[in-house]
């Protein structure tokens, strides 16, 4: 349970059920509610609701699983330990871009 939190993210990569609470009238801030990786929560009220559905309803636990790994190949991509080396390769396809 978070309240507009980068700890999220780290629930949505290590598959764990996620709820965003907002209490005021502005927008979330982050897109895990949006993307259907995470439950929002409005009120109070909601809040029991939010957990009970999380824990109880199949089938909105598959969904939910789902938006989450969706989420993490749309945000996060590969999870394999080389995010630095195809950065270095970019940047050096761009260089070479530019120079010409």
């Amino acid at each position: 349970i978070i309240s507009d939190s980068t700890v999220g993210l780290e629930a949505v990569l290590l598959n764990r059920p996620l709820i965003d609470v907002n209490l005021s009238q502005a927008p979330f801030w982050n897109d895990y509610v949006e993307s259907g990786a995470a439950l929002s929560v409005r009120s109070e009220e909601e809040m029991l609701t939010a957990i009970s559905s999380i824990l109880s309803d199949k089938k909105l636990k598959i969904l939910l699983r789902k938006n989450r790994k969706k989420y993490v190949h749309s945000h996060l991509y590969w999870q394999d330990g080389k995010a630095t080396e195809r950065v270095a390769r970019l940047a050096e396809k761009l260089a070479g871009i530019i120079k010409k």
